[in-house]
Order: C-alpha cells, then sequence, then structure tokens
C-alpha cells in the first residue's frame, strides 16, 4: 500500500492535520523511511513541526503509570524532531528526519519488548506503546485496569538534535495561532471536505 493511501490522502499538499501524522506514525502498514523522505520533501515543515508537536503532547498525556522517563523520552524524541523539521535547509537533514520517524515508528510498534498485566484477572499481554496508550485513554473512561512494564522502552538511541532557544520560540508562536476559539487544536479530518 503507497504512503499516501496509508495516510489517507491523495496529495502530499493535503498533509496538514493531526491525523495525517497520527495515521503515519500508529499504521501497521510498512512504511520505508525513502517513502517518509518524499513526504517531508513535498509539505510546510513548519506546519508538519507544529503537528509533530502536538501528537507528542497528545501521546505524552496519557502514559499510563504516570512514567516521569518515558514521559521524558518521548518529549525529547518528539523535539528531535521539531528541531530538525525546523532545520531542514540541506538534503542531510532531510534523511536525517525521515530515518528518525521510521525509528520511531518501529519503537512505538514493538509488540514484544514489554506488557502488561490485567488487574482484573491477572493474564499478561506482550502490548507496543500505541496500544498501551489506547489502553490507558480507555481505563480514564471506565475501562479495564492494566499493571504496565516499559523499562524496556526506556532504551531509545535519540539522534544528538537539539532545537534552538530561536526554534522554541518560533513553534510556540506558530502554535498559538492554530488554537480555536474554546483554546483545542484544529485537528479534524471533516476541515479537509471544506478546501
Amino acid at each position: 500500500m503507497s504512503l499516501l493511501k496509508v495516510i489517507g490522502i491523495d496529495e502530499y499538499s493535503e498533509f496538514e492535520y493531526f491525523e495525517d501524522f497520527q495515521n503515519l506514525i500508529e499504521s501497521d502498514e510498512e512504511i520505508s523511511a525513502d517513502e517518509i523522505y518524499m513526504l517531508l520533501k513535498n509539505i510546510d515543515l513548519k506546519n508538519f513541526a507544529d503537528i509533530v508537536r502536538n501528537y507528542f503532547d497528545d501521546i505524552s498525556n496519557h502514559i499510563p503509570g504516570e512514567s516521569v522517563d518515558l514521559y521524558t523520552l518521548l518529549s525529547n524524541i518528539g523535539n528531535s524532531m521539531i528541531g530538525m523539521a525546523l532545520n531542514c535547509d540541506e538534503d542531510s537533514t532531510y534523511l536525517l528526519l525521515a530515518d528518525e520517524i521510521a525509528k520511531f515508528r518501529k519503537y512505538y510498534l514493538d509488540s514484544e519488548s514489554s506488557y502488561c498485566i490485567s488487574l482484573e484477572d491477572g493474564s499478561k499481554e506482550y502490548i507496543n506503546l500505541r496500544d498501551a496508550l489506547v489502553n490507558a485513554r480507555g481505563e480514564a473512561l471506565g475501562g479495564e485496569k492494566y499493571e504496565y512494564y516499559f523499562d524496556n522502552f526506556l532504551s531509545y538511541p535519540l539522534e544528538d538534535y537539539v532545537m534552538s532557544f530561536k526554534d522554541l520560540i518560533d513553534i510556540e508562536n506558530y502554535s498559538e495561532k492554530t488554537l480555536d476559539m474554546e483554546g483545542d487544536f484544529l485537528y479534524d479530518d471533516e476541515f479537509k471536505d471544506e478546501e
């Protein structure tokens, strides 16, 4: 399946919403770093950086077990991607960012490294981080409760790419412009149909 079909868009230029990045990161389909590179070369990277920030803020708010280490790690991964996106002034940075996204997908969808135990029946299930965060959202709504064991998720080879203070200010200022009247980010697919 092509990358555009995985994301649910017809052209690269349509990649501009939270759900687009969510589909890119969370899909079980095989997606190569080369395909991600082609996407990055054809989209607005400042908007992309803002979407990445929103996505990592969102998943970090649902980390089960209140793992500070995992929260910090995910924040650092997101900041690394944002820093690269805001500084893609040469081909090597595009390649670096594409590789970083592909690496994160592999890490995020790895179902063999960690597990959870149901507090209801004591059953053990190996689970990836994506599904654990889905479960955690369900728990907040009264769903089944689990105990999570994420020690193996805490080792992640993070690229040594740090955002400058100016980058942080730029992305913060840009994000404020994308807020709606209630202070919520506009990342609903329904807006695509209005264009």
